[in-house]
């Protein structure tokens, strides 16, 4: 049975974190980290050169020979660490957005003077909704009725936000990155419902 990997100071995993943060890096190197057994298999099936592969002890007494790879049991807490393509974001009231830094402190702001303006009322009932129930008119086959995404244009600085009902409501959801042949991040990817749940 291989040794399992418990320290966060062993080479390896030092190294496959700093190559999940470090954009300069991956080009260096040409090499970029992903997560999951769905990539992993994909990848053998391409016969794509893996360098390294992790697998969680405690999911796994034995693990697999992969060509040319070096394969490693490692305990969990430090397999969620090098899962650097994946991040996690809380919901809260079942909507979840997309925008990048700027378009966020703008929109902050434009929620402080709407409510500046109207002192009991509320952002999603009073102005959000009428922006969803026209996007089901437009597009109904593709939403509940109601609506479930709309791209909102900030009508003080002209940004876009992309707001989206969160599959299965409040909780935490995966967030994944894909990487160009740049390995730079253009991509993102995340799943709403987990098809296992229907199984």
């Amino acid at each position: 049975m291989t040794e399992i990997i418990t320290s966060r100071q062993n080479k390896t995993v030092k190294y496959i974190r700093a190559l999940s943060r470090e954009r300069e890096l991956r080009r260096e190197r040409r090499e970029f980290v992903c997560d999951g057994e769905k990539l992993l298999r994909e990848a053998i099936a391409e016969k794509t050169q893996i360098v390294t592969a992790l697998f969680s002890a405690e999911k796994y007494s034995e693990v697999p020979e992969i060509p040319g790879a070096e394969v490693l049991r490692v305990s969990q807490d430090v397999l969620d660490l090098c899962n650097a393509s994946r991040e996690s974001f809380p919901v809260d009231a079942g909507l979840m957005c997309f925008c990048d830094e700027q378009a966020a402190k703008e929109y902050r702001a434009f929620l402080d003077e709407w409510y500046k303006e109207h002192p009991e009322g509320n952002h999603y009932d009073d102005y959000f909704a009428a922006f969803f129930a026209e996007s089901y008119e437009k597009l109904p086959a593709y939403q509940r009725e109601g609506g479930d995404f709309i791209c909102w244009e900030n009508p003080k600085t002209g940004s876009h936000i992309v707001m989206i009902a969160s599959g299965l409501g409040d909780g935490i959801y995966d967030c994944y990155y894909g990487l160009d042949e740049n390995c730079d991040v253009c991509q993102i990817i995340v799943p709403l419902v987990d098809p296992k749940v229907f199984e």
